[in-house]
């Protein structure tokens, strides 16, 4: 398999990423409220109350931090299909800090003849700001992958999540709308700006 394909197989992948995202938020709800779940016979009808969840978050950022990572190991894939190699390439599917990777990424880039104006042009703030605002409060949070799926490390260590979907609530005042549709909002934003990163890879280096 070559490096382009790499690239398009794992931004085939993270779109279905994204998607899933989008699903699972059209259900996410505020505190107080309950879900119902509607188990297979002879359970009946399961009633969570939202203050029993304590990680009700964790599935919907686990799957957040996926979609980073694999759309930012597809932009290091999409620019070794063109002959640019980035620092962490050779070691990168060991790899699963996405703020390092994305570090090493934009390191490369930026010295792209074109990168620097097109991130001027292209990229909105809107985008630039959704974008860092999940990779750092998500990568700082769960480096190695594996917090948000176990809610604890190899050594033991317990999450303790001081950045939740919770605090991007803020964005909701920008919106006559509810929360669930400005988290979407923000993750849209955030597969945006890698999709507009990609696209300048594939149409503007030779």
């Amino acid at each position: 398999m070559d490096y382009e394909e790499k690239s398009q197989r794992l931004y085939e992948l993270a779109l279905g990423y994204f998607v899933a995202i989008f699903e699972l938020l059209e259900n996410y709800e505020t505190e107080g409220k309950e879900y119902t779940m509607l188990l297979s016979k002879p359970f009946g009808l399961s009633v969570l109350k939202n203050e029993n969840l304590k990680f009700k978050d964790l599935p919907i950022l686990s799957l957040v931090r996926q979609a980073l990572e694999i759309s930012i190991k597809s932009l290091h894939y999409a620019l070794k299909s063109k002959n640019i190699e980035t620092t962490i390439l050779n070691n990168i599917e060991k790899t699963h800090d996405i703020i390092e990777l994305y570090d090493s990424f934009i390191k490369t880039a930026s010295k792209i003849d074109g990168f620097a104006s097109f991130l001027a042009t292209v990229i909105t703030p809107d985008m630039v700001h959704a974008f860092q605002e999940f990779l750092l409060g998500i990568g700082r949070e769960d480096r190695k992958s594996d917090m948000f799926r176990y809610s604890f490390d190899k050594a033991g260590n317990k999450l303790d999540l001081k950045w939740k979907l919770s605090d991007v609530d803020k964005y909701s005042e920008d919106f006559e709308a509810s929360k669930a549709y400005a988290l979407k909002v923000q993750i849209h934003l955030v597969n945006q700006f890698l999709n507009e990163v990609r696209s300048f890879i594939y149409t503007e280096i030779d």
